[in-house]
């Protein structure tokens, strides 16, 4: 794909992973580097997946500030970090997000099709396109937070559960 997310966008984004380890994880798995046209945005958004990858909770903006260079260009980034207000838009970003790869697998999946036809493989080719749109219409990621909120429930009941009788 070669529309790059706006950076605008990843901002608030970014802010909205420094919110949640459930849309940090969910992030981490569909954002490519690929996808970011600043060198601080992919500075920033590595540290967060880093950060939450080693300490299975996202850090903090402070956290995050200390540990990033000090450029007059990521001091800015950070401040438009801070400033974001994304409480009342996550769903919103979310939506924003999806569509943006969404349009990215459907523009692969077209040029695979038309390779493999191109290569008289019209077999393949509807095969392909007829499991990937399948694949691409089903894709939420609304409902891959969703789910690992309540994968986390589980286990955070499991833990109290067994906390409390290893306490009685």
């Amino acid at each position: 794909m070669t529309e790059k997310l706006n950076s605008n966008f990843l901002v608030e984004l970014a802010k909205l992973c420094l919110l949640s380890k459930e849309t940090t994880a969910v992030v981490r798995q569909h954002l490519n580097y690929s996808f970011i046209q600043l060198q601080e945005h992919k500075e920033i958004f590595k540290y967060i997946f880093d950060y939450q990858a080693a300490n299975n909770k996202v850090p903090t903006l402070g956290t995050l500030s200390q540990n990033l260079p000090q450029t007059p260009t990521m001091i800015g980034v950070l401040s438009q970090v801070r400033a974001a207000e994304v409480y009342d838009s996550k769903e919103q970003l979310l939506q924003s997000f999806e569509q943006y790869i969404r349009k990215g697998r459907f523009q692969k999946v077209w040029a695979d099709t038309q390779e493999l036809f191109n290569n008289q493989k019209h077999d393949e080719a509807i095969s392909l396109m007829e499991k990937e749109t399948k694949s691409i219409n089903e894709f939420s990621l609304s409902a891959e937070i969703n789910s690992r909120v309540f994968a986390d429930f589980d286990s955070r009941s499991g833990r109290e559960k067994a906390a409390r009788l290893l306490g009685s």
